[in-house]
C-alpha cells in the first residue's frame, strides 16, 4: 500500500483553514529526505501553527511516525504567502 503523503497533508491542512482554496504545497524530494513546503493565506498561518505551535507539531509528527515507516526523512516547511 502506498500512501500518497502529500495528499494527505493537504486534506488535513484543508480541514483547518477557512480559505482551503489557497492551500499549496511543494514537494521536493531526494533519495532519503522529502520537504513539503506548505504554503496557506496570511489569514489562515495562526490555525496551522497552532496555540505554540501544537498543531505544527501534530502535523509534523505525522511526517515522522510516516517517515519512520517507509525509512526517508519527511519534513514540513511552513511558508507564509504574502500579499501584493
Amino acid at each position: 500500500m502506498e500512501i500518497d503523503i502529500k495528499k494527505l497533508l493537504e486534506s488535513n491542512v484543508q480541514a483547518l483553514v477557512d480559505i482551503p482554496e489557497k492551500v499549496v504545497i511543494e514537494e521536493h524530494a531526494s533519495d532519503y529526505i522529502t520537504i513539503y513546503r506548505l504554503n496557506v493565506d496570511p489569514s489562515d498561518i495562526g490555525k496551522v501553527i497552532g496555540a505554540n505551535g501544537s498543531i505544527a507539531k501534530s502535523l509534523r509528527r505525522i511526517l515522522g511516525a510516516i517517515g519512520g515507516k517507509i525509512k526517508k526523512k519527511l519534513i514540513l516547511d511552513i511558508i507564509q504567502k504574502k500579499d501584493r
